[in-house]
C-alpha cells in the first residue's frame, strides 16, 4: 500500500489535482513504509516528496529535510536515493549561497562526492537530472551558454515526463531560456520551434492541472509575447502568471516571475513598472530562501 500510495501521489495525481494535496498522502505512505521495515521505499518516498515540495517550501525547510533524510541514506546504504536528492541539494544551496555556483568545486565536498556524474552513468536519467538541476542554476544566475549546454544533455528527461511533479517546472525553464536565446540571435529557428513545443505541451497540461501548471504556461506566453513583441499580449500574461503563481503557493516561481515582468518592463522603458516588480522579485527570492539569487539580482541591476 505505501509503495502503490508512493507512486500515485508522486505522479498520476498530480496530473489534475494540486502538488499541496499531495503532501500528506506520501507523509503517511512514508511512515507505513518505514513502520514495515521497508526502508528502502520510506526514502524513495522521501526523495519523491522533496521534489513534490520543492515550488512550496522555503529553501532552509527543504534543505533540513533533505539533509536529514542523508543521514538515514547513507545508515542504510541507499545510494541510488543519494544520487537522486543530491543534484536538488546543490540548486538550493547555491541559490541560498550556501555553496559556490562552481559545479566541480561542489563535487569535492562530502555532500557533492556524492553525485554520480559523467562517469559510467551519463546516459542515464539520473545524469539528466543532474543536467537540469545545473541548467537551474546557470539559468537563475544568467549564466545562459551554460545553461544551454546542459539543457542538451536533458533530452532523456525532457522528452518522456515521468510525472508532473517532475517534469513541468524543467519545460517552463527550458523554454523560458530558448526564449533567451531567441533575444541574442533572432534567426535561431530550433529555439523558436522549441518554445512553439513547450507552450503546446504546457497547454495540454494546465488543461487537466490548471493550479499546477497554468502560471507556467501564461509565464511562457508572457515571455514569447515580449519576445515578439506583443506587448499588450504580454503584460496581461506576465500579470496572470504572477498571480496564479501566487494562487498555487509557488515561491521560487513567484518570483521568476517578477522578475521576467520586471526586466520586460525594463526593455520597453517602463521603469517605474520595471521598479516596482524586480523589487518584488528580489522579495520573493529571499522569502524563499534564495539570499544569493535576490543579491545577485540586485547587484546586477543595481536596484536600490
Amino acid at each position: 500500500m505505501a509503495r502503490a500510495a508512493a507512486f500515485y501521489y508522486a505522479t498520476t495525481f498530480c496530473w489534475r489535482n494540486p502538488f499541496q494535496e499531495a503532501v500528506a498522502p506520501l507523509q503517511q505512505a512514508r511512515s507505513v513504509a518505514f513502520s514495515y521495515g521497508d526502508v528502502e521505499f520510506a526514502l524513495i518516498s522521501t526523495t519523491l516528496l522533496s521534489f513534490v515540495q520543492f515550488n512550496l517550501l522555503p529553501i532552509p525547510d527543504l534543505v533540513a529535510a533533505i539533509r536529514e533524510s542523508q543521514a538515514t541514506m547513507k545508515r542504510y546504504g541507499q545510494q541510488v536515493n543519494l544520487k537522486l536528492v543530491q543534484p536538488q541539494l546543490y540548486l538550493l544551496l547555491s541559490c541560498s549561497g550556501e555553496i559556490s555556483r562552481d559545479f566541480s568545486e561542489w563535487q569535492k565536498t562530502p555532500e557533492g562526492m556524492m553525485v554520480v556524474y559523467e562517469a559510467g552513468d551519463s546516459g542515464s536519467l539520473n545524469a539528466s537530472w543532474i543536467h537540469y538541476f545545473r541548467m537551474t542554476v546557470a539559468f537563475i544566475f544568467h549564466d545562459f551558454q551554460e545553461a544551454c549546454r546542459c539543457s542538451r544533455k536533458c533530452t532523456d528527461l525532457l522528452e518522456n515526463p515521468t510525472g508532473c511533479a517532475d517534469i513541468t517546472m524543467p519545460c517552463l525553464l527550458d523554454c523560458v531560456l530558448s526564449i533567451e536565446m531567441i533575444r541574442q540571435n533572432p534567426w535561431n529557428v530550433s529555439r523558436h520551434l522549441r518554445v512553439r513545443k513547450w507552450i503546446r505541451q504546457l497547454h495540454r497540461w494546465a488543461t487537466d492541472s490548471p493550479l499546477n501548471v497554468l502560471g507556467k504556461l501564461h509565464l511562457a506566453q508572457a515571455e514569447a509575447a515580449s519576445v515578439y513583441g506583443r506587448r499588450e499580449c504580454a503584460y496581461m500574461k506576465y500579470v496572470s502568471a504572477i498571480a496564479l503563481s501566487e494562487k498555487s503557493g509557488f515561491l521560487f516561481q513567484t518570483a521568476l516571475a517578477h522578475e521576467l515582468t520586471g526586466k520586460h518592463f525594463l526593455r520597453i522603458g517602463s521603469e517605474a513598472l520595471a521598479t516596482r516588480h524586480l523589487h518584488d522579485a528580489v522579495r520573493s527570492y529571499r522569502v524563499w530562501g534564495a539570499t544569493a539569487k535576490a543579491d545577485h539580482l540586485v547587484t546586477e541591476l543595481r536596484l536600490v
